[in-house]
C-alpha cells in the first residue's frame, strides 16, 4: 500500500528511488523537483477541459472525464514506470490530491514494492526550497570584470573539490547582453530556484560555497532575493585581469556565433555605447573582434566599478592575475582562503 510522506524525508530517505512527477507537461516545465521524470496523467489540452468542465458541470462530471481520459493509458503508465527499473518510486502532483493518489493505486495495483506520494504535492517542495534559502550559507564570492574568466575559474575549483553554486549556469545565460549566445532557451525563475535549492540542499553547509558576483537579474531570471542579499556581504575575491586578457577571452567565447548573432545582442546595449556603436560594429563586421572587445568593455567596467564600490571593503580580497589560466587561478584563490 502506497505512503502519504512529507516533504523533508520524501528529500532526504530513499534518494535513489526515482521519483515521478505527474502533472501536465506545461506544469513540468514552469517547474518541477530536479531530477523527477515527467509521466502526466493529462497533456495539457485535457487538463484544461477537465478544469473546465469542473467549472461548468461540477466535480463528479469532472472526475468522470478524469477517468475516461485516464482509463486507456493505465496499462502504458505501468509500463513506462518499469522501464525505470525500480521497484519502488516516489510519485508528486501539484498538491497530494487527487492525480497522485489515483497513480500511487495504480503502481499498488501493478505490484511495485513501495509507492511514496508527497504530502501536499510540489507546493510542499516550493515552500521548503524558498524557506531553505533562509538557511545561512557560508558564501565565498568571486567577483572580476567581465572577462575575467569568473565561471571558468568557479569550474577548476568544482574539480578541486570545493562546492560551486554556478548561477549563470542554472540560468543558460552568462550574464550580459550577451550572455545568451549559444545557450538553451532560459530556465523560468521557478525552474531556476528550484535547480540553486536542489544544489544547495546536497552540499554541506559547514564548509564554504562559492559562488559568483551577479546582479539581481541572470539574463531573465532572478537569484533568490535571499541568496543575494547574504552574497551582498559574503567575502569576495576580486580577480583582478588585465583589459588586453579580458578582450582575448571574450573573443574567443564569443565569435564562433557569427557576426548577425552577436550584431542583435550588441543592439541591446547600442545607446549606452553612444560614439562607439559604429567603430564597434565596423570592427566586428571585419572580424576583428578583439578591438571590439576592447571598445565593448568600458561599458561593463564602469557598471562593474559602481557595484564593487558598495561592498564593504573589509570583506574583499584582490588577487592579480596576468595570463588567463583558470585551474592556476583557482587553486591560487583556495590558498589564499586556506591561509
Amino acid at each position: 500500500m502506497s505512503k502519504v510522506i512529507p516533504i523533508d524525508i520524501f528529500l532526504n530517505e530513499d534518494k535513489s528511488l526515482p521519483i515521478i512527477d505527474v502533472r501536465s507537461p506545461l506544469e513540468y516545465k514552469k517547474g518541477h523537483i530536479p531530477g523527477a521524470i515527467n509521466i502526466p496523467l493529462f497533456s495539457n489540452r485535457e487538463r484544461a477541459d477537465v478544469g473546465i468542465c469542473y467549472k461548468k458541470e461540477g466535480k463528479d462530471r469532472a472526475v468522470e472525464l478524469g477517468l475516461e481520459i485516464v482509463g486507456p493509458k493505465l496499462s502504458q503508465f505501468v509500463k513506462d514506470v518499469k522501464k525505470l527499473g525500480s521497484e519502488s518510486v516516489k510519485v508528486y502532483c501539484a498538491r497530494g490530491g487527487m492525480r497522485s493518489s489515483s497513480f500511487c493505486w495504480l503502481m499498488d495495483t501493478a505490484g511495485f514494492k513501495n509507492v511514496y506520494r508527497l504530502e501536499k504535492g510540489y507546493k510542499a517542495f516550493r515552500n521548503y526550497a524558498l524557506d531553505y534559502f533562509e538557511k545561512e550559507f557560508n558564501l565565498k564570492v568571486i567577483s572580476g570584470m567581465t572577462g575575467s574568466g569568473k565561471t571558468d575559474i568557479l569550474l577548476e575549483m568544482e574539480k578541486q573539490g570545493e562546492q560551486v553554486l554556478d548561477l549563470e549556469g542554472f540560468a543558460n545565460h552568462r550574464g550580459s547582453a550577451f550572455g545568451g549566445i549559444g545557450k538553451e532557451p532560459e530556465a523560468s525563475t521557478e525552474a531556476y530556484e528550484n535547480k540553486i535549492f536542489s544544489k544547495l540542499f546536497s552540499f554541506d553547509l559547514n564548509k564554504p560555497i562559492w559562488i559568483e558576483d551577479e546582479s539581481r537579474n541572470v539574463g531573465k531570471v532572478l537569484v533568490p532575493p535571499s541568496i543575494f542579499k547574504k552574497m551582498e556581504t559574503s567575502f569576495r575575491i576580486i580577480v583582478e585581469v588585465p583589459i588586453e586578457v579580458r578582450a582575448e577571452r571574450l573573443a574567443k567565447d564569443y565569435t564562433g556565433y557569427g557576426n548577425e548573432t552577436i550584431l542583435e545582442s550588441l543592439n541591446i546595449i547600442q545607446k549606452r555605447l553612444s560614439e562607439r556603436y559604429p567603430q564597434i560594429v565596423q570592427f566586428i563586421n571585419e572580424r576583428k573582434y578583439k578591438e571590439a572587445a576592447l571598445l565593448i568593455l568600458p561599458y561593463y567596467d564602469k557598471s562593474y566599478t559602481k557595484g564593487i564600490q558598495r561592498r564593504p571593503p573589509e570583506n574583499c580580497t584582490t588577487i592579480k592575475v596576468i595570463k588567463d589560466e583558470p585551474s592556476i587561478t583557482a587553486k591560487k584563490i583556495k590558498e589564499i582562503v586556506n591561509g
